[in-house]
């Protein structure tokens, strides 16, 4: 997505994953007809979050990332993205996406509620809580069903699915380092599910 059409921030984007994304989407919709998309928060609870390091939050994600293979939940996810960020008042926390077949789910509530008790119950260690953006909530709605063949819907997707590219004032700030001054890796993209089944005709995106 072209940075001139994202609403003036305080932070930039980092152009790499801010492609990724979007390339992410149109090759998705190239594929499939329709694509539910759920976006969930992971935080912590506000009385841990000075005992929680960057270190247990990747840890988590990747858990979450090894475990979707096995877990019913995310049978029919075919993608996922995140962003680590920090913030005083959050300490660490993730903003994340997760993308499933269209044909087999319907609404992004069901799932969503189920992801946020994964990472309370089990993932956070009950340290955990979660928040379910709806797109509701905002002005563009860039989440729940996208049909391939809308323009707009899909643009609203990326729009909202930017800010998992946005580079953040601690980041500026080198917060995002490790001990040994290692970058710390805040952006995570999965490799696409492969389609189950046979392929349909070919998508165009308007």
């Amino acid at each position: 997505m072209d940075q001139t059409l994202l609403p003036e921030r305080l932070y930039g984007y980092n152009q790499n994953n801010l492609d990724m994304i979007d390339k992410r989407i149109d090759e998705l919709l190239q594929k499939y007809a329709k694509i539910l998309v759920v976006r969930v928060d992971f935080y912590i609870r506000e009385e841990y979050t000075l005992d929680i390091t960057d270190r247990f939050m990747i840890e988590a994600w990747q858990r979450l990332r090894n475990n979707m293979r096995f877990n019913q939940l995310f049978a029919h996810c075919i993608t996922s993205m995140a962003k680590l960020e920090y913030t005083p008042a959050r300490g660490w926390h993730f903003h994340t996406a997760f993308i499933f077949n269209g044909h087999h789910h319907q609404s992004e509530y069901g799932l969503g509620k189920a992801i946020q008790a994964y990472w309370e119950n089990t993932l956070a260690g009950m340290v955990g809580h979660a928040h379910l953006s709806s797109g509701q909530d905002y002005p563009i709605n860039g989440t729940g069903m996208v049909h391939y063949s809308d323009a707009k819907k899909i643009l609203n997707v990326k729009y909202a699915l930017a800010y998992l590219a946005k580079i953040d004032f601690y980041q500026l700030n080198k917060i995002f380092t490790d001990a040994t001054g290692k970058n710390i890796r805040t952006f995570f993209i999965s490799q696409e599910k492969p389609k189950q089944g046979l392929r349909g005709r070919p998508r165009t995106i308007l």
